[in-house]
């Protein structure tokens, strides 16, 4: 099939003849980065490391196979080789030393091997590093050249593994805020590993570094950090991000450059960030094209609501299921909506639902379950009237009617399988949201957040105890 005309001329002939850009982030000539230490050169933390080969560099410091010289006896114990992370020394310590932090309560916080592991750090003096896990089969930009994409099955796992990888990442409150193919290592059994967590930050965190990180390479940034509303980073937006190098691994096509992003702002639509795959590679099944284009919605509230909830959509898909909505019930009309809302009794509720707010309620009627024990389900629930059910191996555990009441906000905040089965008596209204929207829903309102921790602490002593 011949390449459409945009890709056309975005290269400016066929791109499968012309060599892929291996540099994802271009430095300027102007720009005087210091000197880089000498290979053989000995850096000292827990262990020695002796620098034996530059993998590669960037503005912010270099990464180095680095041999362990006379290893101690520490947990975890590193491997003979490591990739050792340089960090530029510079007239700025503390941000220097910040950077560092930052990468490293990351790396620290993630418990998946689909992110490198950390053996050892040092703050300085000289190259502040950190000694990483090392992959030595390359990363995905180095095998994607122009028109050389991956077979259909390769990406599956891409999604798989940079999905894992992130709900490892969400579940410790860390944004990667950076994914790309440069930052996509390849392990030896053929799966991928996300890495460099250097501009990562704390979900939802709205003020300090994130004003002046955390933007991303042009191509792969979601829309919200190209035009720099640090207020609407959350989950989905890293969500985006898997989406474009997942897009960019079906086509071979770079994104970080700018005639793509001259080309791309022309030809997008208003629906998605990038044009959708079925009409550039028609050999792709429908199946995976819907999957990446869900992830590339302009509109984060279009977008998966956590990396679970994504991850659930990779695997329905390949055992050849559709996705579907699994909230249940029924859509509340506008009308029957200010009805509950001037109903409600408690300040704290009536404060955030006022009358004439759009809220999408959902109506859930006698004997309907809103979520059972066991199923992969990542909505929480408001309860804003009538009286739920809950119940484990047919067994009542409470009857809740309390507006206000959250239920299934483990389930949303963890990835984990529900532990319990709701069920409607008689007509039940509730507020349903899903795992970024609770975040978001629970910082906007502290208030709503205390009252959410309170609920858990009683809850988990009333397990405890019976």
């Amino acid at each position: 099939m011949p390449w459409p005309a945009w890709i056309r001329r975005l290269f400016g002939t066929d791109p499968e003849a012309i060599p892929y850009e291996a540099r994802e982030t271009v430095i300027p000539p102007e720009v005087d980065l210091p000197a880089l230490p000498a290979v053989g050169e000995e850096f000292q933390g827990r262990y020695r490391y002796k620098l034996s080969r530059l993998l590669g560099r960037g503005a912010a410091g270099a990464v180095y196979l680095a041999e362990v010289l006379d290893p101690v006896d520490h947990d975890p114990q590193p491997p003979r080789q490591v990739a050792l992370k340089l960090l530029h020394p510079s007239g700025d310590a503390e941000g220097a030393a910040q950077d560092l932090k930052r990468e490293l309560s990351a790396l620290l916080a993630i418990e998946t091997d689909r992110v490198p592991k950390v053996y050892d750090w040092s703050p300085g003096p000289g190259f502040p590093f950190v000694a990483m896990q090392y992959f030595g089969h390359g990363s995905l930009r180095n095998v994607l050249r122009a028109g050389a994409r991956l077979k259909e099955s390769r990406v599956w796992t891409l999604l798989e593994d940079l999905l894992t990888a992130l709900q490892h990442a969400h579940q410790a409150s860390v944004l990667h805020l950076d994914i790309k193919p440069a930052n996509v290592l390849r392990d030896r059994t053929g799966g991928f590993v996300l890495t460099d967590f250097g501009i990562s930050q704390g979900s939802r965190m709205f003020r300090g570094p994130l004003r002046t990180v955390g933007l991303g390479t042009p191509g792969y940034q979601a829309p919200e950090q190209r035009w720099g509303q640090t207020e609407d980073f959350d989950l989905r937006t890293d969500l985006y991000s898997v989406g474009a190098t997942a897009w960019t691994a079906c086509l071979g096509i770079h994104l970080a450059t700018r005639d793509a992003q001259r080309i791309l702002a022309k030809d997008a639509s208003e629906t998605w960030g990038l044009p959708r795959l079925d009409g550039l590679r028609p050999d792709l099944s429908p199946a995976l094209v819907e999957v990446v284009m869900n992830l590339l919605y302009q509109d984060p509230e279009k977008r998966p609501g956590s990396a679970a909830d994504a991850l659930r959509q990779v695997r329905a898909a390949q055992e050849g299921l559709e996705f579907q909505d699994l909230i249940g019930g029924e859509r509340v009309p506008e009308e029957r909506v200010q009805e509950v809302l001037t109903g409600l009794i408690d300040p704290l509720w009536t404060h955030i639902f006022k009358p004439g707010s759009a809220v999408d309620l959902r109506r859930f009627q006698d004997g309907q379950v809103l979520a059972e024990e066991g199923e992969s389900s990542f909505e929480c629930y408001i309860l804003l009237r009538g009286e739920v059910r809950v119940s484990r191996g047919g067994q009542t555990l409470a009857s809740l009617s309390r507006e206000g009441t959250f239920l299934g906000e483990i389930a949303a905040l963890t990835g984990c399988t529900r532990t319990a089965t709701m069920t409607a008596c008689g007509p039940v209204y509730v507020y349903v949201l899903n795992t970024a929207q609770l975040e978001q829903f629970v910082t906007s309102h502290p208030p709503v957040g205390v009252r959410l921790i309170r609920a858990m602490a009683e809850r988990m002593a009333r397990d405890a105890g019976s």
